[in-house]
This record gives C-alpha cells, structure tokens and sequence, in this order.
C-alpha cells in the first residue's frame, strides 16, 4: 500500500486524488486513482505531473481537495522557507487529462 500524507474522494465515488508521502524532492506527488463504477474496485490512472503540483509532502502540501463542478484542486502548501501555509489553487484542473498515465 502506498503511504498517502492525504486524499480526498470526488463526490460521485469515481475517483480518489492522493498525495504522496516521502516523495523525491521535486517529483510528482500527486496520483490518481479511478473506477467506472461505485461497485468497482480503484485502479492505479496516473500521476498529475505539473510543475504547480510538485509540492513535497515536506514542505507542507497536504489537504488537496478537488472540486469538480469548478474544476479547482485546492490544497495546503508552503511557498517559502517561513513554515508558513497557504492555501493554494490551481484552475482549470482535470485529473483525466493533466495526468502522465501508468505505463507511458
């Protein structure tokens, strides 16, 4: 099992988005898993790779939480070195196309 900092589920079921704990500095870690259906079981969909989301979990992004009517991914993170949390948004997020899919 992958050690997740934090998820959140869409509100039809369909999808989780995860943050990675203990990611490389500067690597994607964000994944999402997906299913077509409540009564499926989650698959592995792909990695967001997207220079907004390579916030580590170590300099504090956690929280995301997506919000599909307004295709807005909003989560915690530091900007700086101050220790500071901001709460940060990124616009126009779709998880189906931003991700870098499993096997490619």
């Amino acid at each position: 099992m992958i050690p997740a900092a934090d998820f959140t589920v869409s509100l039809d079921g369909l999808e989780i988005i995860m943050l990675l704990m203990n990611a490389e500095e500067g690597k994607p870690n964000l994944l999402v898993y997906s299913r077509g259906t409540p009564q499926d079981r989650f698959q592995f969909l792909g990695v967001v790779d997207s220079e907004e989301l390579k916030v580590n979990v170590s300099k504090g992004g956690a929280f995301a939480r997506f919000i599909p009517e307004t295709n807005e991914l909003f989560y915690a993170g530091t900007v700086d070195d101050s220790g500071d949390r901001k709460l940060m948004l990124i616009k126009n997020f779709s998880p189906e196309t931003m991700i870098e899919r499993a096997g490619e």
